[in-house]
C-alpha cells in the first residue's frame, strides 16, 4: 500500500548539496524505498533556517497540519538542518511535535538514524539539532571577523553611500574601476567598495550644513528649514524635503570626515537590531577622501553636545510647558515652530520619546493615550492567557508565530483560538457598548472574546465564538446576535468545555 506524504524543502545560500533539486531527488528516492508517494510540497527558497519568521512554507505546513485533517500521512525532509537551524533546539522539537501530535510524523531522508522515537534516534536527532544551530553560530562569527578585517583595510562592507557620497568599485589593491549606481552590487568576490565624494552641489551642501552648525550654532531644525527654503533636494530626489533627523545623521556620521566605521549595530542570528557602544566600534581614519576635515567634524560634535548638555531636564520641560500654555496643545510641528533653536530630537533622547516628553510637560496627546491603552489591553490579555493555561494545564497551551503577532491559545487537538480584549463605553442612552478593532488571523477559526467592565480595568464576561467575519471594526451590544453562534464562559474553568462545544457546533451544524 502506497502512503501519501508531503515534503518540506528549504534552501538558503549554503552548499550545492542543499539545492532544491537535490533535496527533491533524495526525498523521492526515500519515498520509493519506503512505499511513499509525495503529493504536496512546501518550499522556502532562499530562506534562513534561524527563525520561523519569513518562512512562509514551514508556517503554511504547520498551519495545514494543525488546523485540519490533511490528505498526506507523513512529511519528508532532507535532513535536520533543512527543518531549521534554530538556536533553541526546543523550538525545532516543538514544531516537529505539532506535526507528530496531529498524526503526521516527520522523516529525515538523508540522516543515518530512523526517526522512530527510540532512544538512539532521540539522542542523534538532538545532537543534529545542536550541530545545525552551532553551524549558524560559527558561520556568524566567521562572517563578522571577515567583515571586520575588510573594514580595517579601509573598505566599505555594505549599506548605502548617503548624501554627498557615491560608492566606487575598486580592485583588492585599491585601483578604482567604476562607480556603482543605486542598487548595483559588485560581481567579483575579490573586488571591494569605497566611498568617494559625489556631485559638487551635494558636497558643497554637506560643508554648508557643518558650517551653519559650527559657525552659526544653528540647530538641525533651523538648518533643515534653511535647506528647504533654498530649494536643495535631499538625496537628489525632487520635492524631497529635508528634516532635522536627516541633518543630524550627516552631522554625527564619521564617514564625512573620511573615517570608516564598522559594527555600530548588531543583528546576529536573527535577533533584533541593537546599537553598540562606541567602545565596540571598529573605526579606521583615512578610509576615503573626506568631505569635511577632522577639526570641523570634532567641532560639530562639541557643538551638538553643548546644545543638549547645557539644559537640565526640568528646563527642557519648562520650555514645553510654555509652548503648551500658548497653544493649548503640543505637537511636533508646534514645538518646531515655537522653539526654532531647539532640536526636536533632544526631547526624544532625554525622555525616551516625544510623547513621553509631552506627558511630563502636562499634555497627554492622542498618540500617548493610545499607547497607554494598548499597553493596558496587552497586559490584561497576557494575564487572561496565563490564567487559562494554568487552569487547563496540559490541555491548553500558548502559540505565537513571532514576536510581532499576538499570542493565541492552542487546544490539545491543535485548534487555535484568538484572544481579543475589548473596551467598554456608554452611548447617550447609558447602555454599554464594546468596540473591537482587529483583523482576524488566518490561523484561528475561533475567538475568545473578553469584554471589560465599565471601568475598563477588569473583565465583564467571556465568550468563545467563531471568528468574527468583520475584518475591521465590530461594535458589540450587550446581547449581540453573534453570541448565539458561540458559548458564554461563566468562569474560566469552563473555557475548555465551551471551546469544545463551539468547535463541534460549527463542524457538525444541526440539520434544519
Amino acid at each position: 500500500m502506497i502512503l501519501p506524504v508531503a515534503q518540506y524543502l528549504r534552501m538558503s545560500t549554503e552548499h550545492q548539496k542543499y539545492s532544491l533539486d537535490n533535496q527533491v531527488a533524495a526525498n523521492k528516492e526515500y519515498a520509493e524505498r519506503n512505499g511513499f508517494e509525495v503529493i504536496r510540497s512546501y518550499v522556502d527558497a532562499g530562506k534562513s533556517g534561524l527563525v520561523l519568521k519569513h518562512r512562509a512554507g514551514l508556517a503554511q505546513l504547520l498551519h495545514d497540519v494543525t488546523a485540519e485533517e490533511q490528505p498526506y500521512q507523513a512529511i519528508l525532509v532532507y535532513d535536520v538542518s533543512r527543518w531549521g537551524r534554530f538556536q533553541d533546539t526546543d523550538e525545532a522539537a516543538y514544531y516537529e511535535f505539532l506535526c507528530k501530535r496531529a498524526g503526521v510524523p516527520v522523516y529525515y531522508c538523508a540522516e543515518t538514524f530512523a526517526n522512530d522515537g527510540s532512544m538512539p534516534s532521540a539522542i542523534f536527532k538532538s545532537l543534529k539539532r545542536m550541530m545545525a544551530g552551532e553551524y549558524s553560530r560559527d558561520l556568524s562569527a566567521k562572517v563578522y571577523q571577515g567583515s571586520k578585517r575588510i573594514a580595517e583595510r579601509g573598505f566599505r562592507t555594505g549599506g548605502v553611500a548617503g548624501f554627498g557620497f557615491r560608492r566606487m568599485l575598486v580592485s583588492p589593491t585599491g585601483q578604482m574601476k567604476h562607480e556603482l549606481l543605486f542598487g548595483e552590487r559588485k560581481s567579483i568576490q575579490e573586488d571591494r567598495v569605497i566611498l568617494v565624494p559625489g556631485p559638487a552641489h551635494e558636497v558643497q551642501c554637506v560643508r554648508e550644513i557643518f558650517r551653519m552648525l559650527v559657525e552659526e550654532h544653528k540647530m538641525s531644525t533651523r538648518i533643515a528649514a534653511e535647506l528647504n527654503r533654498t530649494g536643495v533636494c535631499y538625496n537628489g530626489i525632487k520635492r524631497k524635503h529635508w528634516y532635522p533627523g536627516a541633518v543630524e545623521r550627516i552631522l554625527k556620521n564619521p564617514k564625512y570626515a573620511g573615517i570608516g566605521v564598522y559594527g555600530r549595530r548588531t543583528q546576529k542570528l536573527g535577533t533584533r537590531s541593537t546599537f553598540l557602544p562606541t567602545s565596540m566600534w571598529t573605526t579606521v581614519p583615512g578610509s576615503w577622501m573626506p568631505i569635511v576635515d577632522s577639526d570641523t567634524f570634532a567641532s560639530a560634535k562639541r557643538v551638538l553636545q553643548d546644545q543638549t548638555a547645557n539644559k537640565s531636564d526640568e528646563e527642557l520641560l519648562d520650555e514645553l510647558r510654555t509652548v503648551l500654555a500658548q497653544n493649548n496643545c503640543l505637537t511636533e510641528r508646534i514645538v518646531i515652530a515655537s522653539l526654532p533653536n531647539r532640536s526636536i530630537g533632544t526631547y526624544a533622547r532625554r525622555f525616551g520619546s516625544l510623547s513621553e516628553a509631552f506627558a511630563k510637560a502636562g499634555y497627554l496627546g492622542v498618540k500617548l493615550r493610545t499607547t497607554i491603552t494598548r499597553r493596558k489591553l496587552v497586559a490584561l490579555r497576557r494575564e487572561l492567557i496565563r490564567e487559562i493555561t494554568r487552569l487547563h494545564e496540559g490541555d491548553v497551551s500558548v502559540f505565537q508565530a513571532s514576536h510581532r503577532t499576538p499570542p493565541s491559545l492552542r487546544l490539545r487537538s491543535g485548534q487555535l483560538i484568538a484572544v481579543q480584549v475589548c473596551q467598554s463605553h456608554r452611548i447617550k442612552s447609558g447602555v454599554l457598548r464594546w468596540t473591537l478593532s482587529f483583523a482576524p488571523g488566518k490561523r484561528e477559526s475561533m475567538t475568545l472574546l473578553a469584554r471589560l467592565d465599565t471601568t475598563n480595568d477588569a473583565f465583564h464576561d467571556f465568550h468563545v465564538l467563531p471568528t468574527c467575519p468583520n475584518p475591521t471594526t465590530w461594535t458589540i451590544q450587550p446581547d449581540d446576535p453573534w453570541f448565539r453562534k458561540g458559548s458564554c464562559v461563566c468562569v474560566l474553568a469552563d473555557f475548555l468545555a465551551a471551546a469544545t462545544t463551539v468547535r463541534e457546533r460549527n463542524e457538525y451544524p444541526p440539520k434544519e
